[in-house]
C-alpha cells in the first residue's frame, strides 16, 4: 500500500479551501497557470507560430495541473501581449484544447489584450481555475520502491508540432487515470522531469535512482509529457500504450 501524503498535491498549484452552507461536502478551489512568450508573430519572436496554436498548447499545461489533481475545470482566463484583434485566436486555442480533453466549459472563457502599447514580442498566459471536494483530491502518493517513467515524447519549440502523435493525449491520460496502479501523474514542463522527481524528494524525504540521466532533464515544454508513479514494470505499459514511454528511475 502506498503512503498517501495527505495536504500535498503532486503539482505546485494554488489550493483553497471552502465550507459552503448547506453542502454535504467542502469545495476545493484549484488555480494553475501557465505562460508562452518569445514564439509567436511578432518581429522578435524566437520562430513565428500561429496565435491558436500558442493559446491551445498553453491552455494544455493549466488543464492537466487541474485534472491530475482530481479537479474539475471551470473557468479559463487569459492575458496576451496582442491587441484586442486576436482575441478571437486566443480563444479558439483556449475551445480546442477544452474539446480535446472533454471539458465543456466554453461560455466560462474571459481575456485581457493589450491595446494601449505595441508589443514586440508575442505572450499568452492562461489560467485555469477547477473545483473539487475532498474526496476527489488526488494527493501525493508514493513509496519506496515505485517506478517514475516519462509517458510521451518531451519535445519543446518547433518538435512539439512534428511530433504531434508522440505527445500525451486525452486517450492515454484517461487509461493512466484509470489504471488501479497508478499512484500519481504529474505534467512535465520546461523544467523537465527532473524538477517533478525533486519534488518528490523534498516533499517526501524518499531518495531517487536514476536509470536515464539524459531524458530526465529534457525540456518537454507545454507539457507534452507526463510523469508517472506507479508500481507496475515497463513491458506492461509498452504494450498497452501508443506513444513512446522510458522508464526513468525508481524511489528508494
Amino acid at each position: 500500500m502506498s503512503e498517501n501524503y495527505r495536504g500535498i498535491l503532486p503539482v505546485d498549484i494554488s489550493l483553497y479551501k471552502k465550507e459552503v452552507s448547506g453542502q454535504p461536502d467542502d469545495i476545493y478551489i484549484l488555480t494553475s497557470i501557465d505562460i508562452a512568450s518569445g514564439i509567436g508573430i511578432l518581429k522578435e519572436d524566437e520562430f513565428f507560430v500561429e496565435v491558436e496554436t500558442i493559446a491551445y498548447f498553453t491552455t494544455r499545461v493549466a488543464l492537466l495541473d487541474i485534472l491530475v489533481t482530481g479537479g474539475r475545470p471551470v473557468l479559463i482566463a487569459f492575458s496576451t501581449s496582442l491587441s484586442n484583434s486576436y482575441y478571437e485566436d486566443v480563444k479558439t486555442g483556449i475551445l480546442k484544447a477544452l474539446d480535446e480533453w472533454s471539458i465543456e466549459i466554453k461560455n466560462q472563457i474571459t481575456g485581457s489584450t493589450e491595446d494601449n502599447f505595441k508589443s514586440k514580442q508575442t505572450s499568452v498566459s492562461i489560467m485555469a481555475t477547477g473545483l473539487s471536494t475532498e474526496d476527489r483530491l488526488n494527493w501525493l502518493q508514493v513509496n519506496k520502491g515505485d517506478n517514475l517513467f516519462i509517458v510521451g515524447k518531451p519535445v519543446v519549440g518547433a518538435e512539439v508540432l512534428r511530433n504531434s502523435d508522440k505527445i500525451i493525449n486525452p486517450e492515454v491520460f484517461q487509461n493512466l487515470v484509470e489504471d488501479e496502479s497508478t499512484k500519481n501523474l504529474m505534467p512535465i514542463g520546461s523544467g523537465g522531469a527532473l524538477m517533478r522527481i525533486k519534488a518528490i524528494m523534498d516533499k517526501t524525504g524518499l531518495e531517487y535512482k536514476s536509470f536515464n540521466n539524459q531524458l530526465e532533464n529534457k525540456s518537454a515544454g507545454p507539457a507534452t509529457a507526463i510523469l508517472l508513479v506507479s508500481n507496475r514494470e515497463i513491458d506492461y505499459y509498452q504494450n498497452e500504450l501508443k506513444i513512446p514511454i522510458t522508464q526513468l528511475g525508481k524511489l528508494i
